[in-house]
């Protein structure tokens, strides 16, 4: 790695192992949708759509039932022509929306696909034809400062940015910062690259190059650092990398609802005993993901435990999660799984009072508290490396100083 290759523009191109969860951008599919929509059967006004949001557990065909034929619902699923994509998957929170003529007939339907296209499909009552729309996008450089009020999203979405920064940023920091922690009157200031589509809206958020999270009055760095050859990780200020053997915690901006304790009142069976686990408080259906590589050492239900899975992750380490609604598709004993892969979804399963998952953590074949150990394992870069990024990072450091926060 050599400073001259470093930069803003390939920031992109970090590393996909730094990401832990999908960083598929949520936006709101009716923005990309034009004023007019024309089909076969003449032009409508957009405000003529109905948004339909995918809850948990929802097939295509319960989602679309009451809304079209179900000839018409399978050839979403299973096309006639090869050139029709395919909405065999849908997942919660997925938006729909629906075109209905004067005649109450759904004429168009469109799905969210990510922040820069998104599915159309006209329907010809039993028979549907459609593709994938592309948004032309145009890139600019950003700084952004701010004082988080309420959340992190709404204070960027209050920046005139896109939320989802929030979303990759908790990506950079998985391994360092709680995000459920996150008070009022900490800090973010971020360099980076907004995507913008052709009517101003902004999209995506992108090269992420620095950031400086101040929380609990404590500054955060985060600068990425790598080139096209070798991939592209994030360190931090002393030239750490970010990347730890374990994430913070089994579920995005959740957060801990009962912590490790010897002696606890349980709220099933209303008898003090020992809470050997962290539980964190989530919706239901929300993706629970291996916090470290490791294999899947055993899965299944106990009156306890509900649905639980248990990782190894090697001779020392183990971690369980239990309360799941359902395990991840193709779980089977003795996969080998990766940090940040969805191994279940959050529930109510077995002894418990609401939609959680209960995370365990063992070290030596004895359960811990898990953030007695959590943040332990962050290395240097090698040492024939560190002065030139230093030296690279200065500027970097100094501009994120100087951004004032609002």
């Amino acid at each position: 790695m050599s400073s001259d290759k470093k930069g803003k523009t390939d920031a992109s191109n970090t590393n996909s192992e730094e990401s832990y969860i999908d960083t598929s951008i949520r936006t709101d599919t009716l923005n990309l949708i034009p004023d007019s929509i024309s089909g076969f059967y003449g032009t409508y006004p957009k405000s003529l759509l109905d948004t339909i949001t995918v809850s948990p557990g929802l097939s295509l065909s319960e989602l679309l039932q009451d809304h079209l034929p179900y000839n018409a619902i399978l050839r979403l699923e299973k096309p006639q022509y090869e050139e029709v994509p395919s909405l065999k998957n849908v997942y919660p929170g997925q938006q729909f929306a629906v075109l209905r003529d004067s005649t109450d007939e759904v004429t168009h339907v469109f799905v969210e696909r990510d922040a820069l296209s998104y599915y159309s499909y006209e329907i010809y009552w039993e028979d549907v034809v459609g593709e994938i729309i592309e948004i032309p996008t145009t890139s600019r450089s950003k700084q952004l400062g701010g004082v988080i009020k309420s959340s992190l999203w709404a204070t960027i979405e209050n920046q005139g940015s896109n939320g989802v920064l929030s979303v990759k940023l908790a990506n950079i920091f998985a391994w360092s910062i709680n995000f459920y922690r996150i008070q009022t009157n900490d800090t973010i200031r971020v360099l980076f690259d907004e995507v913008v589509a052709q009517n101003g809206k902004v999209l995506d958020a992108d090269n992420i190059t620095a950031v400086k999270f101040t929380h609990f009055g404590k500054p955060y760095y985060a600068f990425a650092y790598g080139d096209s050859l070798s991939g592209f990780q994030y360190f931090d200020e002393k030239g750490h990398t970010m990347k730890q053997m374990f994430l913070q915690a089994p579920v995005e901006f959740s957060r801990i609802s009962s912590r490790f304790t010897h002696s606890r009142r349980h709220p099933v069976t209303g008898r003090n005993s020992p809470h050997l686990g962290t539980d964190y408080a989530a919706p239901m259906g929300t993706p629970i993901v291996s916090t470290a590589n490791g294999t899947i050492e055993t899965f299944g239900y106990t009156s306890g435990n509900g649905n639980y899975v248990k990782v190894k992750h090697n001779s020392t380490y183990s971690t369980q999660y239990l309360h799941m609604s359902k395990f991840a598709e193709g779980l089977t004993k003795g996969a080998p799984v990766q940090q940040g892969q969805i191994i279940g979804y959050v529930g109510s399963t077995g002894l418990s009072t609401g939609p959680h998952v209960c995370y365990r953590f063992w070290k030596d074949g004895v359960q811990i508290d898990p953030y007695s150990e959590i943040g332990k394992e962050s290395l240097p870069m090698p040492t024939n490396q560190i002065q030139d990024y230093l030296k690279y990072i200065q500027p970097l450091k100094e501009k994120l100083d100087a951004i004032e926060v609002q």
